[in-house]
């Protein structure tokens, strides 16, 4: 403050000459860190993090009345340092008897998300480059890893067990893991149905689709004791598979609708059909063997193994007689079904004679 009556007169005697733009630049970018960094002030260190992603968009901000390339510089290595010291000082930006959700962790990310989701539009101006790179995109990119990173802490935080403040893995809680899947894959799938991203952020969008629908097919398998303490037919597993398949189905629907690529909808089909089938096998487990260990091919009881060779029979029917075109792969595997279930039905009075 001592200092700009003497900006002031260089600014006035500087009218006209781009050498002014950078001097406002700089003194006007020192001035909003020093408002953005009233957080670090009040409040614990933990904060600076979140000071230096609010300043990136600040400088954004900024930039779009002084004009300067090195605003959008500072701002573009401004905003990663910051989410890095954020996300490094979260386990002491929380008490194990702060509330759920509603603490200073899990608000700071939601803060920086916002910030950055407000910098993406603001930083196109006054062009979209900077040096080879997209500005908006690359920031979109931080936004969008933030907000998935904001959704998993959440789910930490919820799940979180005394004395520790977060608990990324879920370790043996199938019920945290099926949180995570759910996750994943709704987030994925608004990814890559969003056609106003960049490919490159839908493809990733697919990955997570991928490994949260993989996370539910494998659920039994993964977490051996969850089928076994469900009580029959309408338990968690069900509205879980149901939720996936919709999604699923829904997304495989757009793709036949756009017809963008017909690898995709294998892929997407291929998910589809591997949820229910897992869905019936769960299901079935619940109803005809309850209480037993979840055995996905062998080592059934009685009703569980006939029930089992006649929805092997059923499945690869289904895909045999879909109604609509299904590649080779897929009808090769209903004959294998179809097949493996007339074994298991050929070998049921052999193995519970």
């Amino acid at each position: 403050f001592i200092k700009l009556p003497v900006v002031a007169v260089l600014l006035n005697r500087l009218k006209g000459r781009p050498e002014r733009n950078a001097i406002v630049a700089f003194h006007g970018g020192v001035l909003l860190f020093y408002i953005s960094a009233v957080p670090v002030m009040l409040l614990d260190l933990g904060w600076l993090g979140l000071t230096f992603v609010i300043e990136a968009a600040l400088l954004l901000w900024l930039n779009r009345r002084v004009m300067h390339e090195g605003l959008r510089w500072v701002s573009a290595c401004m905003a990663p340092f910051g989410l890095l010291l954020l996300f490094l000082a979260l386990p002491n930006m929380k008490a194990p008897g702060d509330m759920i959700i509603l603490n200073n962790a899990v608000l700071a990310v939601a803060a920086a998300v916002a910030a950055l989701g407000l910098a993406v539009p603001m930083s196109g101006f006054p062009q979209r480059r900077l040096g080879k790179a997209d500005l908006p995109d690359y920031f979109r990119w931080l936004a969008v890893g933030t907000g998935f990173f904001l959704l998993n802490l959440a789910i930490a935080d919820v799940f979180a067990e005394a004395p520790a403040v977060f608990r990324l893995l879920p370790g043996s809680d199938a019920v945290q893991a099926i949180t995570y899947g759910l996750i994943w894959l709704s987030y994925g799938a608004y990814l890559w149905s969003s056609r106003t991203l960049s490919m490159a952020l839908r493809h990733a969008g697919l990955i997570l689709l991928c490994a949260g629908a993989a996370s539910i097919i494998l659920l039994p398998l993964l977490f051996p004791h969850f089928v076994p303490d469900r009580p029959p037919l309408w338990n968690l597993g069900l509205p879980v598979y149901l939720f996936t398949l919709f999604v699923l189905s829904l997304l495989i629907r757009m793709e036949l609708r756009e017809r963008i690529s017909r690898n995709l909808y294998n892929l997407l089909l291929t998910l589809l059909l591997l949820t229910g089938f897992m869905a019936v096998k769960v299901e079935m487990s619940t109803v005809v063997q309850p209480g037993a260990p979840f055995q996905l091919f062998f080592h059934h009881t009685p009703a569980m193994a006939a029930g089992s060779a006649a929805g092997w029979l059923a499945y690869g029917l289904g895909l045999l007689i879909w109604p609509r075109g299904l590649d080779r792969p897929f009808r090769i595997a209903g004959v294998v079904l179809v097949a493996a279930g007339l074994l298991k039905a050929l070998a049921f009075p052999f193995a519970h004679a």
